[in-house]
Formats: C-alpha cells, structure tokens, sequence
C-alpha cells in the first residue's frame, strides 16, 4: 500500500508506491516492502549529514535545502525550489591574525575580535563594514558617548550621547545636544575642552593653555563655507564678539533719527556704544550734535558769483549775481575771502565750488596780497582785483571795509598770498 509525504507547511510532496524508489527530490524515498532499503536510507543520512557536498548544485532541490558548494568552500540555500544563494562565511579572528585572503571568497565576512568590527573581502583586501570606530578608519561620522564632567561641581555625571566627525585619528567637528565639558582622558580633551549644544568646532577656549578666544574659530581656523560663507560675516547678530565683515544698509528716506555709534578705543574688540545726543535724520539729512572742535580754521557760507575765483580771492557784494571782486581801493561792501578748507560749512546745498565758492565769515585763511604788509594791519581792497593791501596803522573809517587783519609779515611789493583773520 503506497504511502503519502508532506512537507513542514503541509503540502504534498510525493507519493511513494510499494516496492519502489521515490526519486522526486535528492534524497531516495523507500517503499513498502523494498529489498535494500538499508543502504538507500542510510546513504540518505550522509547527504543530509554533509549537505549533498558536491561541485555543482542538487538537481532536485525543495526550498529550504543546504547544499556545501565544494569548490567555493561556502555552504548555500534552495529559496524557490530551483535556485540556491549563498551564505556568506563568517570568520572570527584577531587583527594580526586576519582569514587567509587565499582561502577566503569574496563577500566573505571577518569579525575583528580585536576592534570589534565585521569587515568583508573584497578583491585582495578586507574593508570594512562596522562600526566606524577604529584608528585607521579614514573618514566617518561615529556616534559615542562621553562622561559629563559638570563645570560647577567638578563631578562626574551621567554620560552625553554625541556625534563627532572623525577623519584619521583627527577629530574635526561635534554635533550634541548638551553642553559638557570632557574629563582629561577623553580623546576629545585639548581639542574640544569644552562642549555646546549644537555644533561645536576645534579649538581652545577659556583657561586652556595656548587659547585667546572663547568660542572663536580663529585660532585653530575652522570656519564654515559653501551656503554657509555668512559664518564670517555678522549679517544679522544680535551679540557679535568678533566681527570680520558687517553688511551695512542703504537708509535715505526714513524720517526717524538714527543714532551714530563708537567703540571705546581705536583698536581690539569692544562693546558698540550710542548717545542720545548724537543722531541722523535721513529724511531732512540732519545731522544733529554739538560740536567742539573742527579739523579746519574757519567759517564760510557759500554765495553765488559771477566768475570762477581761486582760494584767497577777496570778493564784495555786488555784480551781476551776489559777490565779484573790485580794483576800488578802500571798498566797504566786503563780502569776504574765498575759503580752501571751511570748518563750518553753512548754505552747503546752493551749488558748488564754481559757481557758489565758500566765502569766510570768521577765521584765518589765505588771502591773496600786493604790496608789503607787517603782522597785525588791517587789510581792505586794492586797485588789483581779488587782492587786499595794507592799510598801515591809521585807522579805518568804516568796519565794512576790512577784509581782515594780516597773521604775518610780507617785504615784498608784488602779489602773494598770507595767512589772515577775518
């Protein structure tokens, strides 16, 4: 009577009749009442036991069977009763006693027992798989921990989850979400004596030998590029402890008082400071302070004349627009002298230096001369227009004549030019 076998799930895998040989699968199934069973079964038991070890794959594979390719030294599994994968070998050693690459495959697996990492053969070498934690890993990003050293306390916490960037045995940049600061047998001590949330470059920071600046990137240059070249500059900060570039806008319009600042000294880092008193309307363009000292000699208003008049030039009220020079001797409309260098400059948006030149009101400037003068005359016009002359000692009739009182002396007795007071 035939009997019936079914796989592990169930199904029906063959029926095996009396007397005979079942040859559906690589293994022989006996039947009822076979002569020699004995052999057939056992021979059946070495094949399991050795996996059908063989050069080429069984013929009559079900899924789930083993077959040992020998000729690759590397054991397989049937997954859909037709083909077989492999099954990559494992190999457990030291670092100085890897697997033979002679006797391994490719793809096969080592476990470095001795820095706990799986590496894999490819080609003539071992790569490595994981954990990027070694020494001669070359670049990675290795999550670890490290014992919080707490700053107030001195104590040793509980310990920080972190990421660090690794290339070589370097340490180049640290991702966390606590601030710490490592023990000194951390491998991030000296480089990173201290952690902040966020991304924390190397370099030295306050009490560590051979550091300057808290926080600062400058002294062991890591800086930020790519999207983020803005890292340098101070854009938009409220605190900037070092700032190599500022952006400044362009404000012309506003009709607000905008507050000018200063730093306490000319150079090194310090603290921007305003006053009130000391501000810039856009709008009316309003400089508003108080002045106590002014880097030229004199006081001058622009006026519009009816020539092009050099520096020193004495001018009067009159001609046909509002100042031109004279050859009366003596004329007591004096508008004034042509100014080089105002210290005060009034009327200023009436034109330019052509057309509106800067008369002096008040001060010392150069005036142009003939004749000789002591230090101390009184100057008024003379017959050589735009040039004053001494009017000796005696006094002047009336004050609108001075163009102003000689500062030096001048022996000659043709045209030049002296330093006078208005």
């Amino acid at each position: 009577m035939p009997y019936i076998l079914f796989k592990t799930d169930g199904t029906k895998l063959t029926t095996v009749g009396d007397a005979s040989l079942d040859t559906t699968t690589d293994l022989q199934f006996v039947g009822r009442n076979y002569s020699g069973y004995g052999q057939i079964v056992n021979e059946n038991f070495v094949k399991v036991l050795e996996n059908f070890a063989s050069t080429t794959a069984p013929t009559r594979p079900v899924i789930g069977q083993l077959w040992y390719d020998t000729s690759l030294g590397r054991i397989n599994v049937n997954y859909n009763s037709k083909n077989f994968k492999s099954l990559s070998n494992i190999h457990i050693g030291e670092e100085t006693n890897p697997p033979s690459l002679a006797t391994t495959q490719e793809g096969d697996f080592w476990w470095d027992s001795t820095n706990g990492q799986l590496k894999a053969k490819h080609g003539s070498q071992y790569i490595l798989v994981g954990p990027p934690n070694a020494s001669n890993t070359k670049s990675a990003w290795v999550p670890t921990e490290e014992i919080w050293l707490d700053d107030e306390l001195q104590e040793q916490l509980s310990r920080v989850p972190f990421l660090e960037a690794n290339i070589g045995t370097n340490n180049i940049v640290v991702i966390s979400d606590q601030e710490f600061r490592p023990t000194s047998g951390s491998t991030l001590y000296g480089s990173f004596p201290k952690i902040y949330k966020g991304i924390t470059l190397p370099g030295a920071i306050d009490g560590v030998p051979g550091t300057t600046n808290a926080g600062s990137t400058q002294d062991s240059k890591f800086y930020f590029w790519g999207t983020a070249a803005d890292a340098l500059q101070a854009n938009t900060s409220t605190t900037a402890t070092i700032a190599m570039q500022v952006s400044v806008g362009l404000e012309e319009t506003s009709n607000n008082n905008h507050y000018i600042s200063f730093v306490s000294t000319s150079s090194g880092n310090h603290q921007v400071l305003t006053s009130s008193n000391i501000s810039y309307n856009p709008s009316s363009q309003v400089l508003n302070a108080t002045a106590t000292s002014a880097r030229y000699a004199d006081l001058a208003e622009r006026y519009e004349s009816d020539a092009v008049y050099e520096v020193g030039t004495v001018l009067i009220i009159g001609g046909v627009k509002e100042v031109t020079t004279t050859n009366i001797p003596g004329h007591d409309i004096i508008a004034g002298i042509v100014s080089q260098n105002p210290a005060y400059m009034m009327n200023s948006e009436a034109g330019n230096d052509e057309t509106h030149p800067y008369i002096a009101l008040k001060g010392r400037v150069p005036c142009k001369v003939v004749g000789k003068v002591q230090k101390g005359d009184k100057l008024v016009t003379s017959n050589v227009p735009g040039h004053a002359m001494s009017s000796g000692r005696r006094i002047v009739t009336s004050p609108t004549s001075i163009v102003g009182i000689a500062l030096e002396s001048r022996e000659q007795d043709d045209a030049g030019i002296i330093e006078v007071k208005v």
